[in-house]
């Protein structure tokens, strides 16, 4: 939207006449493109509009980017840090520490900040220093301090949607509880799941994070039972579990201990590093007493032939159409989901198959 003169004059007499409410209500339904227009038209607007402009930033941290012009400009003006919502910080490079540093001063004033993206890892010794009061979504990836990132959750018992994957086990002999009592959603390595004190929830996803973890003692049954801690046993459940990285051994180690505990899953979605492992994924299943969907995933890139493909479709229909597994209702493999109908498996959406199997909360993130 591109105003004239007269056009801006126009306007800005007529919100003189109206009430600040009224004039926040129809900004609220101006399309996100046209925001900044609005905001030229008088300083009225500008302070109205300006709010609604810094909703939502990505910023993407690397040696002189835009970011530390943004930076400075909140720290120029605090008030305009208790406008912004949701924050995104990806990292190209690395930054210094003066950088670093008026990054956080940035981030001190966001004190409305509700949704918080962070994947930079030179931030974990700074998250000490922050807290922000209204904080619901949280999403930490690939960090390398697992302490650092725990003692930031202990603080923010407000938070109800959290992934956080995590690297590194927390190492401090003196382990915390983190209290999240209205926590709804959770995608978690394995270290942080341990930690997580919440009502029962319905779906959960677990990122397995080192091979290595699966020869220390009782470790699988360890997590496995944290797991099932949050879940309630009387209601279906979604579990969604990220293999990649563990080795054949590992993985059947862990199957074997969900199969046990966890009886009662309805949905059940396995992501791995080969599709070779649907033979033992296969002999296992059954002990799943009320699944009715699964789902075999092949991590990013990794080639699967068709041939490949086809063995692991007719594997798991013998496996069902024979009983073994005779509650299952469809079953996705890979890009390929078939339902059963009438004695037949047919071919239908993915898309549809994941709201069907209460997998669609657990799609890629873009950040």
């Amino acid at each position: 939207m591109v105003l004239t003169r007269s056009q801006r004059k126009a306007l800005s007499s007529i919100t003189r006449r109206l009430p600040n409410e009224l004039l926040i209500e129809i900004i609220d339904n101006v399309p996100e493109s046209d925001l900044a227009s609005l905001c030229r038209v008088s300083k009225l607007l500008h302070a109205l509009t300006l709010p609604f402009l810094n909703h939502a930033i990505v910023l993407v941290v690397y040696y002189g980017a835009p970011f530390i012009t943004f930076c400075s400009a909140l720290v120029a003006n605090p008030t305009r840090g208790s406008a912004l919502r949701a924050l995104t910080i990806r990292p190209r490079s690395t930054v210094s520490d003066r950088e670093l540093d008026l990054l956080v001063e940035a981030m001190k004033l966001m004190s409305r900040l509700e949704e918080l993206h962070l994947s930079v890892a030179a931030l974990c010794p700074k998250l000490s220093l922050l807290t922000f009061p209204r904080l619901l979504t949280c999403e930490f990836r690939f960090l390398p301090s697992c302490h650092d990132v725990v003692q930031f959750l202990t603080r923010h018992a407000t938070i109800t949607h959290l992934t956080a994957r995590l690297g590194v086990a927390y190492s401090s002999t003196d382990i915390p509880t983190i209290s999240l009592p209205g926590l709804v959603h959770l995608e978690a390595s394995s270290h942080i799941f341990k930690l997580v004190v919440s009502p029962s929830l319905p779906a959960m996803r677990l990122f397995w994070s080192h091979p290595a973890d699966i020869h220390h003692a009782n470790f699988v049954d360890q997590t496995v039972l944290a797991f099932k801690a949050l879940t309630n046993g009387d209601a279906p459940f979604i579990s969604y579990q990220h293999l990649v990285n563990m080795c054949g051994v590992g993985c059947c180690a862990i199957l074997d201990s969900l199969s046990r505990h966890m009886q009662y899953t309805t949905s059940l979605c396995l992501r791995v590093d080969s599709i070779d492992y649907v033979n033992y994924i296969a002999q296992i299943i059954p002990r799943f007493s009320k699944l009715e969907y699964l789902a075999l995933e092949c991590h990013y890139g990794l080639p699967v032939t068709r041939a490949k493909m086809e063995a692991a479709w007719l594997l798991v229909r013998d496996r069902v159409d024979g009983g073994t597994i005779g509650s299952l209702k469809a079953c996705r493999i890979d890009h390929t989901a078939k339902k059963r109908e009438g004695g037949l498996w047919v071919e239908y959406p993915k898309d549809e198959f994941q709201v069907q199997a209460g997998l669609s909360a657990f799609a890629a993130s873009a950040f």
